[in-house]
């Protein structure tokens, strides 16, 4: 929820976007028991942390916590195409901040470490 917020107020489109809790919940909810799934089939303990990024991503995308508020003027979604794609946009931020605040590299040479850092960059000018 703290996440959904901060990436709405950044993008400064805080005012044109509900966030729905419960489907916040259901994320979660969903994401844990997929989690719990990949552990006792695979028999493991501690999931890789691209993996983490890679279910909560798809749970995001998937359930759709965010909505554009209704009764909004086509001239501001004329203006912010990406409110369209919120979700999806939502899901790779997502993904990326969850990558960002492991403490194991996912990235293994110097050249995928470039190109991973400018992708958060080219993806809000994209937007």
């Amino acid at each position: 929820m703290e996440l959904a917020i901060r990436f709405l107020e950044n993008l400064e489109i805080s005012k044109y976007i509900i966030i729905n809790k419960r489907l916040i919940k259901e994320v979660v909810i969903d994401y844990f028991a997929d989690i719990k799934r990949l552990k006792e089939f695979h028999g493991i303990e501690k999931t890789q942390p691209c993996k983490i990024a890679a279910y909560t991503a798809h749970w995001v995308h998937k359930r759709k916590p965010l909505h554009i508020k209704p009764n909004l003027d086509e001239e501001v979604i004329v203006e912010r195409p990406c409110l369209l794609d919120m979700n999806e946009w939502f899901a790779c931020a997502v993904m990326i901040s969850i990558i960002f605040e492991t403490k194991s590299r996912i990235v293994q040479n110097a050249e995928q470490l470039a190109r991973f850092n400018n992708f958060p960059k080219s993806a809000i000018d994209f937007m």
